[in-house]
């Protein structure tokens, strides 16, 4: 009879660990939540990683960011945005079909000057002068 309570018993404190690691543990997978300070905060790390030239650090940075921010926001676009010219800035030629869809999908991005510079400086490495042209020609200079 003692062995069966003193079961009962370790079981019941096997139930109690679970239950509290449970408790414990479920926050942690848990959606953090998005609020503007969250979103500003991350923007500011990321673009002083980005202006530090640690273009891998700020995609990082940037794809938090996207993934928090809400669709259509400042901070949505600013992601849009750099995450390509950080994959250019590295030599990454995704980095330019990621900013010409950036370009198609945001005409009206307040950026959009800055993509089609930042394309057209691409092509202008790469020896490509009369797609870098085309790109510097897109350019609106009277809103720069």
């Amino acid at each position: 009879m003692n062995i069966y309570f003193m079961e009962m018993k370790i079981k019941s404190q096997i139930i109690k660990v679970f239950v509290i690691f449970f408790f414990y543990a479920f926050p942690l997978y848990s959606q953090p939540v998005t609020t503007p300070e969250n979103c500003k905060e991350i923007l500011r790390t990321a673009m002083e990683l980005f202006n530090a030239e640690k273009y891998g650090s700020a995609v990082h940075e940037f794809q938090k960011l996207r993934e928090i921010a809400e669709q259509g926001s400042v901070f949505a676009n600013e992601a849009d945005y750099h995450i390509p010219v950080c994959y250019l800035e590295m030599g990454n030629q995704n980095g330019r079909s990621m900013l010409e869809a950036f370009i198609k999908i945001s005409p009206e991005s307040p950026r959009i000057n800055s993509a089609y510079f930042r394309l057209g400086n691409a092509d202008f490495d790469l020896k490509k002068y009369k797609q870098a042209l085309a790109s510097f020609k897109k350019i609106d200079r009277y809103t720069l």
